[in-house]
C-alpha cells in the first residue's frame, strides 16, 4: 500500500492550502520515511511553525526557508 492510500489522501488531492501554517515535526531527521528525503538543512526547521506560500498537490513550499525546500504532509505534525 503507497502512502497516499494509507492517509485517505486521493491523487491530486491536497491536505492544506495557501496560508496554512504548519508545525515541522520535533522528530524531523534525514532518517524519516517520506515520498521526499529530508537534507540536514531542513533538520533545523523541526518544531517550527511556517506558513505554506505554495503548493503542488502535496508538495509545499513554506516561508520559514525562503521556499528554498520541498516539504510533504508526512513532515508535518
Amino acid at each position: 500500500m503507497n502512502w497516499k492510500n494509507r492517509y485517505g489522501i486521493k491523487k491530486g488531492q491536497s491536505i492544506y492550502k495557501i496560508g496554512d501554517k504548519v508545525m515541522i515535526k520535533k522528530d524531523l531527521n534525514t532518517n524519516n520515511t517520506s515520498p521526499l528525503s529530508v537534507n540536514e538543512d531542513m533538520v533545523i526547521y523541526a518544531g517550527c511553525i511556517a506558513k505554506i506560500l505554495k503548493k503542488n498537490g502535496n508538495i509545499y513550499s513554506l516561508d520559514i526557508d525562503n521556499k528554498d525546500w520541498s516539504w510533504d504532509h508526512l513532515m508535518f505534525e
